[in-house]
């Protein structure tokens, strides 16, 4: 279902209470609205505060290929590094490959993989598109006209 067909957004939280002299459960439920959400983290600001170079930037839960899969901690120094080396490959002579807008990226490995999020950050922007939404917002893509991959709205699907 897509966001649009949805009237209205609710946030479902819980508390329960257990009193195991009389097995008794307490099952207490709250709904709130998105703007009621919204509300409240308003009230909770905390100044931005920049990473350092040795902050983790991504918890990358491998898929156990070679092992036990696990969460690897890769941290924002980490990343740079990587994506230097993905540059050095893609974009000095000999190959001198310049991404833009015109460009497509197509996902083809899972995110466990850590070559799927080097991709990710490296690009500018990532859509994800309902294909009905978008023809009916005219989105045709390519030169045709329409939004352009960079301007298209963002579109979660199931």
């Amino acid at each position: 279902m897509c966001p649009e067909e949805l009237s209205l957004q609710l946030i479902l939280s819980w508390t329960s209470t257990v009193l195991v002299e009389m097995n008794i459960v307490l099952l207490k439920m709250y709904i709130y609205d998105w703007e009621y959400v919204l509300y409240l983290g308003e009230s909770y600001l905390k100044p931005v505060t920049p990473p350092s170079p040795s902050s983790i930037y991504i918890i990358c839960h491998t898929s156990g290929t070679t092992g036990t899969p696990k969460g690897v901690q890769l941290s924002h120094r980490a990343i740079l590094a990587a994506m230097t080396g993905l540059y050095m490959q893609w974009c000095v002579p000999p190959h001198n490959i310049v991404f833009d807008r015109n460009d497509t990226y197509l996902s083809f490995l899972s995110l466990a993989h850590v070559y799927e999020q080097l991709l990710q950050v490296t690009l500018i922007v990532t859509v994800m598109m309902c294909e009905r939404l978008l023809a009916e917002k005219g989105w045709e893509g390519g030169e045709s006209g329409g939004k352009g991959r960079n301007e298209a709205d963002l579109v979660l699907f199931d």
